[in-house]
Parts: structure tokens; C-alpha cells; sequence
């Protein structure tokens, strides 16, 4: 009896810390990346571009035919001879086949071949390119929750002091030490805490919710996230965006989608003018046939037996064809410009897409250098309000201030501890969009 309590509390303990497991930011996004429907949606678009590239590499092969016919005539024809009508039955068969193969199409099949190629290269980089949104996102959320997390602690730490001081008035005001206003003053400051930390944790539910989004998670289930302070030390960030943006480009997704848009559309243009070149293609084969008169008889020394028929009836042709169309239309011209255009913009796109990743990357880094400042200004002025504060309430216990300048000095120093926390989630988001533009996922943590 004693063992089964045993295993029933040890199980329970299991399922205790189980359920109250924290997951780290990068537990969460590798859950989204590998649950997000817009991830899955991609990896299928990965799976259609590898099969366009076997159907360009297959049209590069012989293609091979067979056909098999079979067929009765039945009529009657004149004997001039004797001029008698005689009824002719007859059933026929054919056996073929053939390879037939694209020797030279202007080159269109090659070009095809490479732009599908190039296809499969883009729908990597554009996977890529959506992991890496998805993994912003969920930092932002993660790092929202975060906020709330805290600062809904913040608000209980203020909800218990200002309700030890509402019951410490309560009591002097018995003793007839502080007056009603006093004690008034201390219950409206409880009440005030009590709101800020009820608007606190809607705040923190609608974040959790934001979160589970993200990451495609059931949201009946419970969540839970780690701590982020301390573990992103502050410091100062001084690169030349140049420098780093030159070797950006070669790694980050969007600029490679771009690359590959381009060259895609460049092995479209080549594509096009090869129709203007003729087409040269060779066809191969065999074919044999069997004949027989249903509505005679024939004399078994002179009867053609159905292998014989097939053996001595086959036959075996070399054909070449060789095409040019002289007009069709405006067809290949409308084409060429087409695809000569869509080119160009892909081109300017490209540029346009390789200025945007420029200009986000320095306003990263100076988003970045800017918010390190603003973090230092924020905890400098929680440390002289937090000192300040200390100040007030001793001055309060000697009756030299007033409680409603004590709680006025309790929302300023609450007010700085959220926007030092603020700050500093701020930061972290900023490290983490720089450290993306240098190559650094976000899954890893480089601190």
C-alpha cells in the first residue's frame, strides 16, 4: 500500500512539473517553426518547384511512344476481270514504336531547365525568409509576455505595500494618531494598485494569447515562459553598416529571394528568343502489321501465318523534322518584349530590395545605439526615484510629508520601473533584429 502512495505521488509530482514547465524563447520558436501552417504551406511550395525541375530535366530526354491498332473493314468490290462482285472481310493490326528526341529548340529547353533550377534555389530562400519572420514575431511576443509578466508583478508588490499602509492608517486612525483624510488617502491609493494591477494582468492575458498564436499553440493549454533579466547584458553596438551589409547580402533571405527572382526571370528572357531559332528533332521507330481475309478460305500451303506476318512486315525509319514558323501572329515578339520587361523589373526590384535591407539595417543599428541610451537614462532615473522614494517614506514616518505625497512618490518610482523595464525589452528586441542582419539566428543566444 505504502509503494502504490509512493508511485501515485511521485507521478503526481511529474504531472505537477510537467504542466508547469517554462519554455525558453527558443523553445518557442522552434515549436513554431516546426507547427506554424505558414511554414508547412512553404515546404509544400519547395515540393512543387523540385517537381517542376524533373519535368524541365525529362523534356530534355527521348520521349517513347508505342501504339497499338486493330481494325475490321467489311464491303464489296468489282472483279473487271470477270465482273463479279465478291464481299471483302478483312481485320488488321499495327504494332509501332518510336522515340522521338529535341535536338535543337534555340535553346529554350536549356534555359527552362536553369530557371527552374533557380526556382528551386528561390523557394529554399523564401522558406528561409519566412522562418525568420515567423522567429521575429514570436520574439516580439515572447518578449511582450515578458513585459507583462513583470510588470504584473510590479503591480503585487504595490497592491501588498499599499494595503499595509491602508491597514497601518486604519489602525493609528483607531488610536486617533493620523486623521480620516490620511486614512482616505491610503485607501484610494490601495484601490488605485488594485485597478493598475487588474489592467496588468488583462494585459498579460491578451499577450499570452498573442504568444499561443504565434505559435500555433492550443490555447486551453497552459503556458508558461522564462525570465529574461538579467540575461541580456546592455552594451554599447559600433559596426560599419557598409561593411556589414556587403557580406548581408550573400546570407539573408530576402536578399537572395530577390538575386533569384532576377536570374529567374533573366533564364525566362533567353528562353523567350530561342523561339525565334528553328527546331531540329529526330524521330526513331519500328512498326509491323498482320492481315487476314475473315470471308475466305485460303489453301494451308499458301496460308501467312501471324508471326510470319509480323516478322516479315516490320520495319524500322529515321526521321528528321526541322521547323520554323514564319509568322504567328506577334506571338514570339510580344514574348520577347514580354519576358525582356518582366525582367527589367525584376532587376529593379532587386535593387529596390537590396536598398530597403540598407536602409533597415542602419536604422537597426541606430535603433539599437539609441536604445541603449535610452535604458541607461531609464535606470538612472528608477535609481534616484527608488532613493528618493526610500527619502519620502522615512520623512513620512516622521510626519514630515503627507500620505498623498507619498503615493505621488510611489507612482513616480512605479512609473520609472516600467519604463526601465520597457527599455529594456525594447533592447532585446533591437539585439536580436541587429544580430539577424549579422548572420546570427534568432534561435541562438549570442548575448
Amino acid at each position: 500500500m505504502k509503494i502504490n502512495l509512493t508511485i501515485l505521488a511521485l507521478i503526481a509530482v511529474l504531472l505537477t512539473s510537467q504542466a508547469q514547465e517554462k519554455w525558453s524563447m527558443e523553445a518557442c520558436i522552434n515549436y513554431a517553426l516546426e507547427h506554424h501552417p505558414r511554414i508547412g504551406i512553404q515546404k509544400e511550395r519547395i515540393v512543387l518547384s523540385k517537381q517542376n525541375y524533373l519535368e524541365a530535366l525529362g523534356a530534355l530526354l527521348p520521349s517513347i511512344q508505342t501504339q497499338i491498332g486493330a481494325g475490321f473493314s467489311f464491303g464489296s468490290s468489282r472483279d473487271y476481270s470477270t465482273q463479279a462482285i465478291t464481299s471483302n472481310n478483312t481485320f488488321s493490326n499495327q504494332y509501332q514504336i518510336s522515340a522521338s528526341l529535341m535536338l535543337f529548340d534555340g535553346l529554350s529547353s536549356i534555359h527552362k531547365l536553369k530557371m527552374e533550377r533557380i526556382h528551386q534555389k528561390l523557394s529554399r530562400n523564401e522558406l528561409q525568409n519566412q522562418q525568420d519572420q515567423l522567429s521575429y514575431e514570436v520574439v516580439e511576443a515572447y518578449l511582450n509576455l515578458s513585459y507583462y509578466e513583470e510588470t504584473v508583478q510590479l503591480a503585487a508588490q504595490q497592491v501588498a505595500t499599499s494595503q499595509r499602509e491602508w491597514h497601518k492608517m486604519q489602525r493609528m486612525a483607531e488610536l486617533g494618531l493620523v486623521s480620516r483624510v490620511e486614512t482616505t488617502e491610503a485607501a484610494a491609493k490601495h484601490a488605485q494598485d488594485r485597478y493598475f494591477q487588474t489592467q496588468q494582468e488583462n494585459l498579460r492575458k491578451i499577450a499570452l494569447i498573442l504568444l499561443k498564436e504565434k505559435l500555433n499553440y492550443p490555447l486551453e493549454e497552459e503556458l508558461h515562459i522564462e525570465e529574461i533579466r538579467p540575461s541580456y547584458p546592455v552594451q554599447a553596438c559600433e559596426e560599419s553598416v557598409s561593411e556589414l551589409f556587403a557580406q548581408a547580402v550573400h546570407y539573408l533571405p530576402q536578399a537572395l529571394v530577390a538575386q533569384n527572382q532576377a536570374d529567374a526571370q533573366q533564364m525566362a528572357f533567353r528562353g523567350a528568343k530561342g523561339g525565334w531559332f528553328p527546331r531540329l528533332s529526330l524521330v526513331l521507330g519500328s512498326s509491323t502489321n498482320y492481315f487476314k481475309y475473315l470471308n475466305k478460305k485460303e489453301d494451308s500451303a499458301a496460308q501467312w501465318s501471324y508471326r510470319d506476318q509480323l516478322k516479315d512486315n516490320r520495319g524500322e525509319f529515321v526521321q528528321f523534322n526541322l521547323s520554323f514558323p514564319l509568322f504567328t501572329g506577334f506571338g514570339r515578339s510580344a514574348r520577347v518584349r514580354r519576358a525582356k520587361a518582366n525582367y527589367q523589373m525584376a532587376r529593379y526590384e532587386q535593387d529596390q530590395a537590396w536598398s530597403k535591407i540598407y536602409r533597415d539595417m542602419e536604422q537597426s543599428l541606430a535603433d539599437l545605439q539609441g536604445q541603449v541610451a535610452d535604458y541607461a537614462q531609464a535606470v538612472e532615473q528608477e535609481q534616484a526615484l527608488k532613493i528618493a522614494h526610500e527619502v519620502n517614506i522615512k520623512k513620512q514616518q516622521e510626519g514630515l510629508i503627507d500620505p498623498l505625497q507619498l503615493s505621488l512618490s510611489a507612482n513616480r518610482l512605479l512609473a520609472a520601473q516600467l519604463d526601465s523595464l520597457r527599455s529594456y525589452h525594447s533592447y532585446i528586441l533591437k539585439l536580436k533584429l541587429y544580430q539577424y542582419y549579422k548572420g546570427i539566428p534568432y534561435t541562438q543566444s549570442s548575448h
